[in-house]
């Protein structure tokens, strides 16, 4: 069962290097645009956006590969545990999981790109119109990466429940 908590938390780091890499192509975007339309406070705006999401995005994905290192170095520490208290330790956390911290971040995502729709549609100022569009790619790309997330999630929770069962079955 560590194994599988071991993979789990191997697994959540696997999207680093893209993320990564979608920060650095926002940070990139907003220094050309910067340096090429800054002439328009639009531009302006856009690029700041693009800027700030992609420092965030890499800051966002960088503690969080961090966080998954400091749990894979902590399950040592479980070796103790039997594998029914790790079935279970894990169904419960993995449901608490999808059912709560997965519902609250749509939802989040759903209010926070409503109202940046609304404040680019409520502002006269073109530059603050640019800047919510820049952070809206932000909110976008981080649905999109809890949106797979999710996913792989709800496998892991059904893997594990298959394997408790499995378990219960040969007990």
């Amino acid at each position: 069962m560590i194994e599988e908590i071991h993979n789990y938390y191997t697994a959540e780091k696997a999207g680093v290097p893209y993320v990564v890499l979608a920060g650095i192509l926002l940070v990139g975007a907003g220094i050309l645009i910067l340096f090429k339309a800054s002439a328009h406070p639009i531009s302006k705006g856009i690029a700041t956006g693009f800027l700030i999401s992609g420092g965030l995005l890499i800051v966002i994905i960088l503690s969080n590969k961090y966080y998954n290192d400091m749990m894979i170095k902590e399950l040592p520490n479980r070796i103790d545990e039997t594998e029914l208290e790790l079935q279970q330790s894990e169904i419960g956390r993995m449901e608490k999981v999808m059912n709560v911290s997965f519902r609250y971040a749509f939802l989040g995502f759903a209010c926070f790109i409503t109202i940046l729709a609304w404040l680019m549609v409520a502002t006269p100022s073109y530059f603050w119109k640019g800047f919510f569009i820049g952070l809206l790619f932000l909110v976008l790309l981080i649905l999109i990466a809890d949106t797979y997330n999710s996913k792989r999630n709800d496998e892991y929770l059904e893997s594990l429940k298959t394997y408790f069962e499995r378990s219960k079955c040969i007990k």
